[in-house]
């Protein structure tokens, strides 16, 4: 299925970019949530986090794109399983930030 090998691609793309440059805070690019930032700290924990996970889940996606000609998967749930493992990335990185405020602010 091209569409997941190429969502895969893309992923993986952003995640290397965000994982070997050092990208100041901005509005245009990186993982930008309120709470990602609220301070230069938080903005590289969520974006080293977002690269690490950008990565696999772009790797995961280009393996099942590939992987759909023998398994006879229908797209639609392909797309599915790509975007719930992109939220719950977020979830997952969203929970780190909020600890890692509580810790910096007791």
């Amino acid at each position: 299925m091209i569409e997941s090998s190429l969502f895969g691609i893309i992923l993986l793309i952003i995640g290397l970019i965000i994982k070997y440059s050092n990208i100041p805070m901005n509005s245009l690019f990186g993982y930008r949530t309120p709470m990602a930032m609220k301070s230069n700290r938080h903005w590289e924990l969520a974006n080293r986090a977002f690269a690490i996970h950008a990565i696999l889940i772009g790797v995961i996606s280009i393996l099942i794109g590939n992987l759909n000609g023998t398994t006879g998967f229908h797209s639609t749930w392909i797309m599915f399983i790509n975007l719930s493992l992109l939220l719950l990335s977020i979830v997952v990185i969203e929970r780190k930030l909020h600890k890692f405020n509580r810790q910096i602010m007791p």
